[in-house]
Parts: C-alpha cells; sequence; structure tokens
C-alpha cells in the first residue's frame, strides 16, 4: 500500500505543496511614486501584452524572460517559497505568512481569482501581478 502511494503522485500533487511551481505572465507592476505634485500616488503598468515570463522551477530557480519590466531583470535567480515571519523572527503579536524569497529577499505571496501577487510594498517595493501560463 505504501508503495501505491508514493507512486500515485501527479503534478497535481506537486502543486498543491509549491502553488508557484511553472510559467506565470507578468500581468502587472503597482507601486507607489512621487506625481508632478510632489505627491504620493499608486502607479499601474499594464504588461498583459507583453510577453514576460517568471518560471518557477520545482528546483528552486526562477527563470525571468521577456521585456524590460519592473520587477527581476531577466536571468535566474534561486527563490524558496515558505511560511515564515516576515521580519525575519517572532515579533509580539506577529503571525508566520506565507513568503517567495528570492535570492533571500522577501516577497508576500497571495493567490486570489487565478492571480498571484507577489508583493515588496511592505518596503516601499513593487508589487508584481501574474496570470499562470
Amino acid at each position: 500500500m505504501l508503495i501505491a502511494s508514493l507512486t500515485s503522485c501527479s503534478n497535481d500533487d506537486v502543486l498543491m505543496t509549491d502553488p508557484i511551481i511553472g510559467e506565470w505572465n507578468l500581468t502587472s507592476v503597482e507601486y507607489y511614486g512621487e506625481n508632478s505634485d510632489g505627491m504620493i500616488e499608486l502607479f499601474s503598468i499594464d504588461y498583459s501584452d507583453e510577453n514576460i515570463v517568471y518560471n518557477f522551477n520545482s528546483n528552486s530557480q526562477l527563470i525571468v524572460s521577456g521585456e524590460d519590466h519592473i520587477g527581476f531583470e531577466n536571468g535566474a535567480y534561486t527563490y524558496i517559497f515558505e511560511e515564515d515571519y516576515l521580519s525575519g523572527f517572532p515579533n509580539e503579536g506577529e503571525t508566520k505568512m506565507l513568503l517567495v524569497k528570492v535570492n533571500g529577499f522577501k516577497w508576500t505571496y497571495e493567490f486570489t481569482n487565478g492571480t498571484m501577487q507577489l508583493g515588496n510594498s511592505y518596503v516601499d517595493g513593487p508589487n508584481l501581478y501574474f496570470e499562470r501560463k
């Protein structure tokens, strides 16, 4: 019985344990910046017509390819998908959350209505939005 359960694993099982594995199209980026009046506002860039692909491999390697964009440059990066403290260690009242660490830098993870968000706005960085390719 143990052999049957070990051999019956599928790609769906891998996706359940690490849901970011696979190819993702970057659809948009949001970030806060200064407008022409010197006020801080939310800016959004639509990349849905571009072919910008983030490929999260099962061997913890992220391959980025496509047009220039806000996010990661084309190339290969190491990543870890895990539950951890955003601060790196528990603070009073802080709970663990899902994070994607790319080359050691933390991005918050959310998946809603078929869209994956990697967030960096907690340190005034961009939020990247993806749809599975």
